[in-house]
């Protein structure tokens, strides 16, 4: 690959990267892009406020992720990037794997 054809490279690549950063940005801003672009950071951060760095946490920041772009939905009527039903599934899946994270280190309790 010459300069040419890597410069060309890296502005396809670039645009493909700001396109994304808008469109999943303000899905993720759970309905607040206009007034905080990084809104989902912080709510996040202050739901899990004095939460313990464990499997647990680092899956709940995923899964809250996902339901923040639902509340977006909820909000603005409108998704910018992948559709809502990807975002059930999504946050379903997520669910899933929250619960055998909880089995697997034996925080149910019995009838849960």
């Amino acid at each position: 690959m010459n300069l040419v054809e890597r410069n060309l490279f890296i502005e396809k690549f670039q645009e493909t990267q700001r396109e994304i950063l808008r469109t999943k940005g303000n899905d993720y801003a759970a309905g607040m892009a206009s007034q905080e672009g990084n809104a989902n950071f912080q709510l996040i951060a202050e739901l899990l406020e004095g939460a313990p760095m464990d499997e647990l946490t680092v899956w709940a920041v995923y899964f809250l992720k996902h339901v923040c772009s639902i509340v977006t939905f909820i909000r603005t009527r409108n998704l910018e990037s992948e559709g809502l039903a990807g975002r059930f599934h999504d946050t379903a899946n997520y669910a899933n794997i929250g619960h055998t994270i909880c089995i697997e280190n034996d925080m149910l309790q019995e009838g849960n």
